[in-house]
């Protein structure tokens, strides 16, 4: 019986060991996997990650520097990606939106309450809504500010530095 007994507890643990192994990928890897985009060749310049607890709400934000602009022809030939300006939906969530009565985000803010992505001109975006459930609306932003809560990704590759910001917000 003994016999029996122990190589499956090996077994048991040896398959616990790789699975909990298996699930890690590197921030780069869990980037390109979420725009589409191979990013290998690029550095990741800052990162935080305020995800945890019970719900798994958070902010993840990143910047990724480039050496080159190669990366630019390939997001201008992928269909998820587009030309900036954002919309007005994105830029509110990004930079805030300010009228003459109300100030409106920004919704991907610093500690201090400043937007995290820098004054971007030239470049492209990638959002995607990870709330949606029709594959059809996952890149569709018109009626997330009318929602209770988030859950998206937006991508923005700056051409004059050459730098991808990443930003994943749960709420």
């Amino acid at each position: 019986m003994r016999k029996r007994i122990l190589p499956s507890v090996i077994g048991i643990l040896i398959l616990c060991l790789l699975t909990a192994c298996h699930g890690r990928r590197s921030l780069q890897e869990k980037i390109a996997d979420a725009c589409g985009v191979d990013i290998s060749s690029g550095v990741i310049v800052t990162s935080s990650d305020s995800h945890g607890g019970f719900h798994g709400d958070g902010q993840l934000f990143a910047s990724v520097n480039f050496s080159d602009n190669r990366i630019a022809e390939e997001l201008s030939e992928d269909a998820a990606w587009h030309p900036l300006p954002l919309s007005k939906t994105l830029t509110t969530l990004v930079y805030g939106m300010q009228t003459a009565d109300s100030q409106t985000g920004p919704y991907l803010k610093a500690a201090n309450g400043a937007a995290l992505f820098p004054e971007i001109q030239h470049g492209y975006y990638y959002f995607r809504d990870r709330q949606s459930e029709q594959p059809a609306d996952r890149h569709d932003d018109t009626s997330i500010l009318d929602r209770y809560s988030f859950n998206f990704t937006i991508v923005i590759y700056d051409t004059d530095t050459n730098t991808l910001y990443y930003a994943e917000l749960d709420t």
